[in-house]
């Protein structure tokens, strides 16, 4: 259950606000630097049981085709899916998200199989997706595609050697290679890139308090507080903190 009885249905109604955010977080210090980034799915879909089926895979890239054509001439980035190995682990193997699936939840089902049938057809949707963008759009729109990956970050439980030794592992499982530590802490995306990391951007997440998975409108880690009420926009010391980084950047 979801705190409150919350739904998404409005949320913090960014289609009628997305254009004034910029401003009102850091001034016009942002405005000029704005880029067109598209997240084509992000979540939840309630067709094929998910991902499960196979035939979701060409629908998939049928809905990123629709996207590419009517919005590639303005959006030159673009992301296919959000975390993967989220939908897949959560919603089919934890049940712990939608759509709830696993051998021991409300709804059944076999945590053994389901979630690498779901990855398995993620995976392959990204691939179809990238593929015809990159053939039918790409050169004229002149546009880049990828996906969105999570990584987990592990402390030890004491620092006794063997447990600082077993999440040293766990972090080089993680990251595969990739020297990324938490990513809230801006200071070690310098350290990775020192280290030769190809860091072009970063994204603070999030800019405004929102709904939140199963945790609904109670978890509050936006930069700028919300007042589900009202709507109105209240920038935090962390707005600040960013309006000061950015203002030193573009001096």
């Amino acid at each position: 259950m979801i705190p409150n009885n919350a739904t998404a249905d409005i949320t913090v109604d960014e289609y009628h606000h997305y254009k004034m955010e910029p401003e009102k977080l850091t001034g016009k210090v942002l405005l000029h630097m704005q880029i067109s980034i598209i997240m084509i799915f992000h979540w939840h879909k309630d067709e094929y049981l998910g991902w499960l089926s196979p035939k979701v895979v060409d629908a998939f890239a049928d809905y990123a085709d629709f996207c590419f054509e009517r919005f590639g001439d303005r959006v030159k980035n673009w992301f296919t899916m959000n975390e993967p190995r989220v939908i897949a682990d959560c919603g089919y193997n934890s049940g712990y998200h939608a759509l709830g699936r696993c051998t021991s939840c409300k709804f059944g089902e076999n945590s053994s199989t389901e979630p690498y049938i779901v990855a398995h057809n993620l995976i392959l949707s990204h691939a179809v997706a990238v593929k015809r963008y990159r053939e039918k759009y790409q050169v004229e729109q002149k546009g880049k595609i990828g996906i969105i990956l999570d990584f987990n970050w592990y402390e030890p439980y004491t620092y006794i050697v063997k447990d600082k030794d077993t999440t040293q592992r766990a972090r080089d499982d993680e990251r595969n290679g990739v020297p990324i530590g938490p990513k809230i802490y801006i200071s070690e995306l310098k350290r990775a890139m020192d280290d030769g990391a190809n860091v072009i951007g970063y994204f603070a997440w999030s800019i405004l308090d929102n709904f939140e998975w199963r945790l609904g409108c109670t978890s509050r880690f936006g930069m700028v507080y919300v007042d589900y009420n009202t709507l109105v926009r209240y920038p935090k010391k962390s707005a600040q903190w960013l309006k000061k980084i950015l203002k030193r950047k573009n001096n």
